[in-house]
């Protein structure tokens, strides 16, 4: 599958500070990549540098197989972006806003501040100024006005930020949509590990301006163990047990009343029987598959918040 953009050994230091450390990445057409990471671990420094708002201090950038060019503006005729909190003239509405942005960018194209207020649900007519807009009305209108001159890739950091559950909603299924009906490749960035599950085809787990992992939810799923939790009355003796009777056995202690073995839950009976008959009380025992969030904790050996 092609390469829209590719990222490779990208570094960027503010005087002391390394704040990307040799990045590299491959954004594939027609796909929704995600880039997540803790709030400071250089997610919107990537996608600056892919934007030339920030200049790396070494690596390289290609976009549609060229190596990118911060002189040629052509060469960023096929990305529309959002970079942090959108910002637009607080008494315009949404059409007067996106028709000044038009005429600023010198867009053309036929009805294309109709076309991109109506995939992201904005009234075309409404005189609602921007001022009064929720915070899910103004990310949608930072979307339409990335979306305004047709580009092939939308770079969108952190979209969902600050929204209640209904506007995250409908940021997300927008992404789908564009994504899918309209053949758009976008790049998004989040600390929110759910919302990344949700809606990409491939990741990066992005930590202290490292990569620790690329690659497609579909293999990040089917590697995210299956478990089996017990929720006990004493972990520290069951740990003890479990230590003294199953040889290299894969587990985690999570706090003072569970316990959770991975990849043997054909031992989940003999575990109770063990447990029990060693006067340990078993209040609880649940089967699942780690989510995400846990799968991003054993990464980093962190929260992943």
């Amino acid at each position: 599958m092609e390469n829209i953009i590719k990222v490779k050994g990208l570094t960027k230091k503010y005087n002391n500070f390394l704040a990307l450390d040799n990045v590299s990445l491959e954004i594939k057409k027609g796909r929704i990549y995600g880039i997540l990471g803790r709030n400071g671990a250089g997610k919107t420094t990537i996608m600056k540098s892919i934007l030339g708002l920030t200049f790396p201090t070494s690596g390289e950038i290609y976009i549609k197989g060229a190596p990118i060019d911060y002189k040629d503006k052509k060469q960023f005729f096929t990305i529309g972006s959002m970079i942090e909190t959108p910002a637009f003239y607080s008494n315009l509405s949404a059409r007067e806003n996106l028709e000044l942005f038009a005429l600023i960018r010198g867009i053309t194209q036929k009805n294309a501040i109709e076309k991109a207020l109506d995939i992201v649900g904005l009234e075309i007519n409404s005189n609602k100024p921007f001022a009064s807009f929720s915070m899910g009305m103004k990310q949608r209108l930072g979307i339409a006005n990335a979306l305004l001159h047709e580009p092939e890739v939308l770079i969108l950091d952190e979209p969902t930020n600050g929204l209640d559950p209904m506007g995250i909603v409908e940021v997300r299924n927008i992404l789908i949509d564009l994504c899918r009906d309209f053949s758009k490749t976008i790049l998004i960035s989040s600390h929110i590990l759910s919302e990344i599950e949700k809606v990409a085809d491939d990741i990066a787990f992005i930590e202290k301006g490292r990569v620790v992992e690329e690659s497609s939810m579909e293999s990040i799923r089917s590697r995210c163990g299956k478990y089996t939790s017990y929720v006990v009355s004493d972990v520290y003796n069951s740990a003890r047990l479990l230590e003294e009777n199953y040889e290299n056995l894969n587990y985690i202690v999570i706090d003072n009343k569970e316990i959770r073995v991975f990849e043997l839950n054909d031992k989940t009976n003999s575990i109770n029987r063990l447990l029990i008959n060693n006067g340990i009380d078993v209040f609880q025992i649940t089967t699942q598959n780690e989510s995400l969030e846990e799968y991003f904790k054993k990464l980093t050996g962190g929260d992943g918040k």
